[in-house]
């Protein structure tokens, strides 16, 4: 009877096991690339240099990153704090202000629950109608109060794109009648 051969290879002996390690687990992919005896010198050297350069390079990007962002953070906390005021009550144009922003998150909520309504599994289509209708709606903010405007908000309450597109047909219009 023949003897069969018992002696396992080690796992570290096996190249793809190797080079499968060294690509998705790099601790231990380098150690088994050491240990392995197939693998020339010059191959391990090359690939640890390799992995310690992408290593090194994403070390150097986290911290750049980090230092952004707690850069870019203290910048928007300083700019957006407001001077300190001598008068610590809100004054006029705060309250306006404070109304307005609230007004038109009331506004965004209900064009939301619109555009589920008429498009509910189509979210692509929701987004781009709001943020369509938003930007219609703050046009129409910049736009003075007349009897045009008026009638463009009492007959398209919720919908400021056909209230945009109205007011300015009918401003062309009043411009080639005179």
């Amino acid at each position: 009877m023949e003897q069969q051969n018992t002696t396992s290879i080690a796992w570290y002996e096996k190249n793809w096991v190797v080079v499968i390690l060294c690509i998705f687990f790099f601790p231990i992919g380098l150690y088994a690339l050491w240990k392995n005896s197939t693998i020339s010198k010059g191959w391990k050297i090359g690939v640890t240099a390799i992995i310690a350069f992408i290593v090194i390079a994403n070390i150097g990007e986290k911290k750049e990153s980090t230092s952004n962002n707690v850069a870019s953070t203290t910048f928007e906390t300083q700019s957006t704090t407001p001077p300190e005021q001598t008068n610590s009550a809100p004054n006029e144009a705060d309250i306006q202000a404070e109304q307005a922003s609230a007004k038109k998150q009331e506004i965004i909520e209900k064009l939301k629950a619109r555009a589920k309504r008429d498009w509910p599994n189509d979210y692509m289509t929701q987004e781009f109608w709001v943020n369509q209708q938003v930007e219609d709606y703050e046009y129409m903010l910049t736009i003075e109060n007349n009897s045009i405007k008026k009638q463009a908000q009492r007959d398209w309450p919720l919908d400021f794109s056909t209230q945009k597109f109205w007011y300015n047909e009918q401003i062309e219009a009043k411009e080639r009648m005179n």
